[in-house]
C-alpha cells in the first residue's frame, strides 16, 4: 500500500475516532487534545 493511501486511511480513522468521541458528549477541546488535532479541524469534521 503506498504511503499516501496509508496517510489518507489514518486521517479517516482519526476523523471517525473524533466523531465517535464527540458524539459521546466529550468536548471538542478534550478530543483535540487527546488526538492531537487542532479544534478548528474538529469543527470542520462535524459539518
Amino acid at each position: 500500500m503506498p504511503s499516501r493511501e496509508i496517510s489518507l486511511h489514518d486521517k479517516l480513522v482519526t476523523r471517525i475516532q473524533a466523531l465517535a468521541l464527540i458524539s459521546y458528549g466529550i468536548s471538542i477541546l478534550d478530543v483535540s487534545h487527546t488526538l492531537q488535532i487542532p479544534p478548528s479541524t474538529l469543527y470542520d469534521i462535524q459539518k
